[in-house]
C-alpha cells in the first residue's frame, strides 16, 4: 500500500494489460468460422471483393489477424466457404 491508501502492484505490466486488455470473446470454431464468413459476404457485397481486405474483416469482426489466418488462408478461401454455405442457406 500507499501513503495514499492505494493497493501497489508488483508486476510491471499490470497497468499496461489493464489499460489494453479486453475482455477475450471465446467462441466454438464453427461459430468464429461462421462470423468469418459472414462478415466477409457482407463486405463483398457492400464494398466489392477486390476492395475488401483481410485488414478491413478482422477490424469489422474486432480479432486479430492470427483468429482469420488460423481458419482461412487466404480472402480467396473465404469466397470459396461463401460459395459453398450460399446454396445451404437458400
Amino acid at each position: 500500500m500507499t501513503r495514499t491508501g492505494k493497493k501497489v502492484s508488483h508486476d510491471p505490466g499490470h497497468e499496461l494489460r489493464k489499460k489494453t486488455s479486453a475482455k477475450r470473446r471465446t467462441k466454438l470454431p464453427r461459430e468464429r468460422r461462421m462470423e468469418i464468413i459472414t462478415t466477409a459476404q457482407r463486405l463483398f457485397g457492400e464494398f466489392g471483393y477486390a476492395q475488401t481486405s483481410v485488414e478491413a474483416i478482422i477490424k469489422e469482426m474486432d480479432v486479430a489477424k492470427g483468429t482469420f489466418y488460423y481458419y482461412f488462408k487466404s480472402k480467396q478461401q473465404v469466397l470459396e466457404a461463401i460459395v459453398q454455405v450460399t446454396p445451404d442457406q437458400i
